[in-house]
């Protein structure tokens, strides 16, 4: 009888250990599921973190050229308004940044295509063949400094862009003649100054953090005689 209980127990006790063992299996299994599941949502993790830094400093990058554009843009306006029209200081090729329109090139044809004989680039053109914002070009101006967080200096050039009624809502069609400077220069009539104003075109390019981030800013300038 002894020998019986005995041997139940021992019995009972493999029995205990196998269940113990499987137990430990599944336990393992379990465990490195888990582990396995907690890197990848760790690794996702990490890749949203680092994708939204890339866009933010992106963002910032845009938002600090588009700041620097502007400032370009200010700054043509100021010298538009300190410097008087000189029909001289404004040629074909840009020099320092002061232009003609396209319109006004003297191989300029209304109707050419683009890239046939006669087409000229707009001036502010990225690749256009003037190539105005290279380095060094001479064929624009500069702000005064570097921009706190920018790669360089923004640029800016100006057009003359003609004549415009100095008054459009009350007088839209003057009865004197301003001067015409392109082809060919006409004499304006008697008094025309009272009822003209000059009118130029404004383009800036501001950088950001790197010379990647570009922004290019075009406005309209009227400028009273």
């Amino acid at each position: 009888m002894s020998i019986y209980v005995k041997t139940e127990i021992l019995k009972s006790a493999a029995v205990s250990l196998q269940r113990m063992n499987r137990q430990s299996g599944a336990a393992l299994i379990m465990s490195l599921l888990l582990l396995t599941v907690m890197t990848l949502i760790s690794v996702t993790s990490m890749q949203s973190t680092l994708l939204e830094e890339k866009m933010a400093g992106n963002t910032r990058d845009r938002q600090l050229s588009f700041q620097a554009a502007e400032a370009a843009i200010h700054s043509g306006e100021e010298f538009l308004q300190a410097n008087t029209f000189d029909s001289a200081n404004y040629t074909d090729a840009c020099s320092n940044g002061l232009c003609t329109r396209r319109e006004d090139d003297a191989t300029y044809v209304r109707s050419a295509a683009p890239g046939n004989t006669g087409w000229v680039d707009p001036r502010w053109d990225l690749s256009g063949s003037l190539n105005v914002w290279a380095d060094g070009s001479g064929k624009y101006r500069e702000y005064g400094i570097v921009l706190a967080g920018t790669y360089k200096k923004p640029r800016y050039i100006i057009e003359f862009a003609g004549y415009i009624p100095a008054d459009i809502a009350t007088n839209p069609s003057p009865a004197s003649t301003p001067p015409t400077w392109y082809p060919a220069y006409i004499a304006p009539t008697a008094g025309w100054q009272a009822e003209w104003a000059e009118l130029y075109r404004i383009t800036a390019l501001g950088f950001g953090g790197s010379p990647n981030a570009r922004s290019m800013v075009q406005t309209m300038y009227s400028k009273s005689l």
